[in-house]
């Protein structure tokens, strides 16, 4: 099960009056790198129970665990006159939560989380061909963003809807969502 945030950061250009939407706030960027309290995407790094140190949700119905996450503008700058974002995909340690202790669990957790990379990848994809296309209307990149924040919570949805914990399902979108993010790799995040 997953609950969705995600976040845009303001950015405001007086020279050119724009402003991209947002929901979020930037946070210390020394908290974020140490893993206190979210953790990078990385093909690197799976998920582990010991990251999930939310509390429970009351009404939870059968629900065993949730992963949060969220995907964010951390910098905005300005490149041969078009605009440039670097788009993070974050595990949210504080709001992601669970009551078990299962590896298929936790293998569905993480799928979640490579969910919310590969919608990230596709952002950053269609941020690439703007600048190609020199486009510094920021509605237009607000709108993808938006778009792209939308059928991650529909693929999420229909992640869990197909699912429900049948390892032969499991199994497909393991190998679904792999296939996917390697199609995409060359916009996977680099961190110096």
């Amino acid at each position: 099960m997953i609950k969705h945030l995600f976040s845009f950061v303001v950015i405001c250009l007086i020279a050119c009056g724009s402003v991209l939407p947002t929901t979020a706030l930037k946070k210390d960027i020394k908290n974020i790198a140490n893993g206190e309290d979210k953790i990078l995407w990385s093909s690197n790094r799976k998920l582990t129970w010991n990251d999930f140190q939310g509390k429970p949700r009351k009404n939870r119905g059968s629900i065993r665990a949730e992963t949060n996450g969220e995907i964010i503008t951390e910098k905005t700058y300005w490149e041969n006159g078009v605009p440039k974002f670097e788009i993070r995909c974050y595990f949210l340690k504080d709001k992601s939560w669970t009551i078990t202790n299962d590896s298929l669990t936790l293998q569905h957790e993480q799928i979640h989380f490579d969910i919310y990379e590969l919608f990230t990848r596709e952002i950053r994809k269609s941020f690439d061909s703007l600048n190609t296309k020199k486009v510094v209307d920021f509605d237009v990149y607000g709108n993808i963003f938006s778009r792209f924040l939308n059928e991650n919570d529909s693929l999420n949805d229909k992640y869990d809807d197909e699912v429900r914990f049948d390892r032969l399902e499991q199994a497909k979108w393991i190998e679904r969502v792999a296939e996917e993010l390697e199609k995409l790799k060359q916009y996977e995040y680099k961190p110096n």
